[in-house]
């Protein structure tokens, strides 16, 4: 550390963090296990929001346990949250001020869960309630499905997350 602060003159990191073991079906990984996992095979199967979702459902202090459905699963509701997107876009409703103040919540909440000792899991938890509220508004033709799909885009796209085009993500 102080060999790098020294040379780029710049402090070397903010936050230091632990983090749990990686496991797999219950297993430690380890490659003497042979149960190694390469970020680039995930890639290859699944999206990259699918596997940052999966692996931010758990707390970065917390062993993750990697089993053959978590990224199946994770991939299944970024398509539905997706989908509800790409509903909304389609609906072409407006948001009133009234309604970009109600979605504003959204970012309220998350800032809490991240001042909450990075908890994403909760964050992504939350997902699962505006996605609810989304597609009740837009049942009604309520602009407030716009706000909440504009609120969760920015909010959550801090993280990596609907930052896509939400036709095309679930045409694929």
């Amino acid at each position: 550390i102080a060999q790098t602060e020294a040379l780029t003159g710049k402090q070397f990191v903010k936050y230091w963090t632990h983090n749990g073991l990686i496991k797999v079906n219950g297993q430690k990984m380890s490659k003497s296990l042979g149960n190694s996992l390469l970020l680039a095979e995930l890639l290859e199967k699944y999206s990259d929001e699918a596997v940052k979702f999966a692996l931010l459902q758990t707390n970065y202090r917390n062993d993750i346990n990697i089993t053959d459905d978590l990224f199946p699963e994770a991939e299944k509701h970024l398509l539905d949250f997706y989908t509800v997107l790409a509903q909304v876009d389609g609906a072409n409703l407006t948001a009133t001020d009234e309604d970009k103040a109600s979605a504003k919540r959204i970012d309220d909440e998350f800032n809490a869960c991240m001042s909450d000792d990075f908890n994403t899991a909760l964050a992504l938890s939350n997902l699962f309630a505006y996605f609810k509220e989304m597609k009740k508004y837009l049942a009604a033709g309520d602009g407030k499905a716009a706000a909440f799909a504009a609120q969760v885009r920015k909010t959550y796209g801090l993280l990596g997350f609907f930052t896509k085009d939400a036709k095309a993500f679930v045409e694929e």
